[in-house]
């Protein structure tokens, strides 16, 4: 009797995770799909400041956190801000952490070659890692600064960079973002599509609203708008977009200029992809969690559609169902007189869990769609299980840890990740529930296991791309 008490106990506490996480899919694609409307209706906006007079140009503190990157890549990096426009600059690169002097010192000897303008600061114990760097760039940067740049390690920004940010602003515009772009693109066309459908969507229809959030790189914002909400958070492994929300919540109004003003470089290959992918789903999810224990104050903030659009942007649903799915269906081949005890509940367990994946995997053929660039259907399915498992971590409370995309090879990359795993596991799910009968649970298990024949594909479209000399040269 208890047992049975037990199973039942499972099989509700299952179901009604089940519906949690169905109701937050369809939230998420429901989001996605408003962002995507707006944008076809024209809302984006590309720039909008009534931006400086030539002669009254603020001063503005450029800076670049690095942690272990390759000296070359970041020499070019800073030989790209030395050739910009701009008449009022200078640019800080703050080192944090790199315990190989091999690393930063020829970065230390270029600045030193490149003029005042430049400083180098090495330091080491730095909390927050990029935000921790960034935030000591805000403590020593010239007094005459107005405005602070953030440039990765890896761009490469065009002459115009801080001449185009400062048309953007006025006096209602705090923060100004680009978008990201890429050098080494040529071999990976349907990756950038995947990554610049972020762009093309979200933060152009937020335009709308103020709500635009930062996206880490290519962004410029006003110091004393930085200042008064704390300077970057050191709590978030995304802290750009932890910063556009604070900033968004005290007030401050962004504005994303749909304009290439500099190019970085893609990760090296789909592992790398992986890493940047996880950091972003957890990241953001856990930044929206802390914004939703607010909520009730910022009933009247415009722009929480689409904040929540941008946050959830990057995350997959299908980690529960195919818990879900795991579940019903060793409890039905190892258990049978189990599964019969409670068999309604675990139908609509499987009920539930199959039109989420079929949800989900709509809304990604919608978007790849959206795009006009249905390859970049195979980059989302290869990246299907990160952005679903990714961000179950954030729920734990527990303080997540930064992993920086990798900008050189490792020999110690992992031939097994949790998208290869759970999508052999989906695929071996999806022939058992094909020979017990459910063939639409099934069909939908079978094409979330996709990412193993499309992963493969983008792994070598990235491999490719890095072996491009484009991938180490200036932009024109």
């Amino acid at each position: 009797m208890l047992a049975d008490y037990a199973m039942t106990l499972l099989a509700t506490l299952l179901l009604l995770a089940g519906i949690a996480n169905l109701v937050l899919a369809s939230a998420a694609i429901g989001f996605n799909a408003l962002q995507c409307l707006r944008r076809r209706r024209g809302d984006q906006i590309a720039g909008g400041g009534l931006g400086f007079a030539a002669e009254t140009r603020p001063f503005v503190s450029v800076h670049v956190a690095t942690h272990n990157e390759p000296a070359d890549m970041v020499m070019a990096t800073l030989d790209a801000l030395a050739a910009m426009d701009y008449p009022a600059f200078e640019v800080l690169l703050i080192d944090n952490n790199t315990a190989d002097p091999a690393m930063w010192r020829p970065v230390k000897d270029h600045i030193a070659r490149l003029g005042a303008r430049f400083r180098f600061f090495h330091r080491e114990g730095v909390v927050g890692a990029k935000a921790g760097a960034l935030n000591i760039g805000i403590a020593v940067c010239n007094p005459e600064t107005r405005y602070v740049a953030v440039v990765d390690a890896d761009y490469q920004v065009t002459p115009d960079f801080l001449s185009s940010a400062m048309l953007a602003f006025s006096d209602d515009i705090q923060f100004v973002q680009f978008p990201q772009a890429y050098r080494n693109s040529q071999q990976a066309k349907p990756v950038v599509a995947e990554l610049s459908d972020y762009f093309r969507t979200f933060p152009s229809a937020a335009n709308r609203s103020g709500a635009s959030l930062l996206t880490g790189t290519l962004s410029v914002i006003a110091i004393d708008a930085l200042r008064s909400v704390g300077g970057w958070p050191t709590a978030s492994i995304t802290e750009d977009a932890q910063l556009g929300v604070a900033l968004w919540k005290a007030g401050a109004r962004g504005l994303y200029v749909d304009k290439v003003v500099g190019r970085g470089l893609l990760p090296l290959d789909l592992a790398g992809l992986r890493i940047q992918r996880n950091r972003w789903v957890t990241g953001n999810i856990q930044t929206l969690l802390g914004t939703l224990r607010d909520w009730r104050s910022l009933q009247q903030r415009k722009g929480k559609v689409a904040v929540a659009a941008q946050l959830t942007a990057w995350s997959g649903f299908l980690a529960i169902p195919l818990v879900l799915l795991s579940t019903v269906i060793v409890i039905r081949f190892l258990a049978p007189e189990v599964y019969n005890a409670v068999s309604s509940l675990w139908l609509w367990s499987q009920w539930i869990a199959t039109q989420t994946l079929l949800i989900s995997l709509g809304g990604l053929v919608m978007r790849a769609l959206a795009n006009s660039s249905p390859a970049t259907l195979a980059v989302m399915l290869s990246l299907l299980w990160t952005s679903s498992f990714g961000w179950l971590s954030a729920l734990t409370g527990r303080r997540l840890t930064f992993h920086r995309t990798p900008k050189a090879g490792s020999r110690n990359a992992r031939r097994f990740s949790v998208d290869v795993i759970a999508s052999w596991l989906a695929l071996g799910m999806g022939v058992s529930f094909w020979i017990s009968g459910s063939p639409l649970t099934a069909a939908a298990l079978i094409l979330a296991a996709s990412g193993l024949v499309t992963g493969p594909v983008v792994n070598l479209c990235l491999r490719r791309a890095a072996r491009q000399p484009e991938a180490l040269s200036c932009p024109a």
